[in-house]
């Protein structure tokens, strides 16, 4: 099983703790997002359940043929199972967890181990997430709990403290680069999205894919059409409904935050953006410094809110960001 090259490590780690029976039954997997940590889950849960580990110098793998293997590749395993919210839905459901716990009671079907995996983690809400600790607490013998998090402080502190913890560092830029350059042939658009990224791959490949950079060039022409006062807040709010609110808020995070930065070093900082360079350096310019700040807590709050699943009015939220930035510039 392929794994990205920069879960390479974390996954020998962990497979030597299985080839040495030193796996603890809950693991918390973490990451900053935009690594691709599923897969590492996934390898790993393949090498607990294989039937015939092929022995290496870091510890035992999944060899990948067996049929314990072959079931997992094809997610149709009878004792690995990964729970996750409905689609639609913003948290895992509590009844959904209950099922889990009932599947790690079950004596396992192809070997001696079973294997759940729950994520994002962060999505538990306060039911489910006690339902989880039972679970936690008395431990089926045998099975094995992969919670997976980009928000691990976020979860319950009774849960975080029962898990085993190992957290996958963000790669280096030249292992990004090099990774990101054999998806994307444009080094301009493979540089710029790892700088808006902070240099993770799969993130800024998911970010290519969505179109995500399309978003962008409607958001900048249509600020630049406000400072020209060729259209008014409302109408770019209406605008800017039809687009994904996860995407732009994004952008507007990015773009505020580098320009409070730009505005606090007194232009040294270099934007992370260049297409922003003339809407930053006018709204500075116009601006009072604590409207920025203020517009920047603003729309991080608002991107926060979106992330915990609060429901924003997105008509209104984006009203309120460009009504605030047209009247700081006139």
């Amino acid at each position: 099983m392929a794994l990205f090259p920069w879960l390479n490590s974390g996954y020998q780690q962990l497979t030597h703790l299985v080839s040495e029976d030193r796996l603890p039954h809950a693991l918390l997997l973490s990451s900053a997002g935009g690594l691709g940590i599923q897969s590492l889950a996934e390898a790993l849960a393949a090498t607990i359940l294989c039937l015939a580990p092929t022995p290496t110098a870091q510890g035992a793998h999944a060899c990948g043929t067996c049929k314990s293997c072959l079931l997992v590749t094809n997610g149709s395993h009878p004792d690995y199972r990964v729970v996750s919210h409905r689609e639609g839905k913003k948290q895992i459901a509590v009844d959904d967890v209950r099922d889990a716990m009932h599947f790690l009671q079950q004596t396992a079907q192809q070997g001696h181990h079973k294997v759940l995996v729950i994520t994002p983690a962060e999505t538990l809400n306060k039911a489910s997430a006690n339902a989880l600790l039972k679970s936690l607490e008395e431990p089926p013998a045998g099975t094995f709990l992969i919670l997976l998090s980009d928000r691990p402080a976020s979860l319950l502190a009774t849960i975080r403290s029962r898990c085993f913890k190992h957290a996958i560092a963000t790669p280096d830029h030249e292992t990004s680069h090099q990774w990101l350059s054999g998806n994307i042939q444009d080094p301009e658009t493979v540089n710029l999205l790892l700088s808006v990224c902070n240099d993770r791959p799969c993130e800024a490949l998911r970010f290519y894919e969505q179109g995500s950079l399309d978003i962008r060039s409607k958001l900048i022409e249509d600020l630049n059409k406000l400072m020209g006062k060729h259209l008014g807040p409302s109408e770019i709010a209406g605008r800017w409904n039809k687009l994904p609110m996860d995407q732009v808020l994004f952008w507007l995070s990015l773009w505020l935050t580098d320009m409070s930065r730009f505005l606090g070093s007194k232009g040294l900082v270099t934007l992370r953006d260049p297409m922003m360079v003339k809407i930053t350096k006018y709204t500075v310019r116009h601006a009072k410094a604590v409207s920025i700040f203020g517009l920047t807590d603003d729309i991080l709050s608002y991107k926060s809110g979106l992330e915990r699943q609060t429901n924003l009015n997105p008509q209104l939220v984006l009203e309120e960001i460009l009504i605030t930035w047209h009247d700081m510039i006139f």
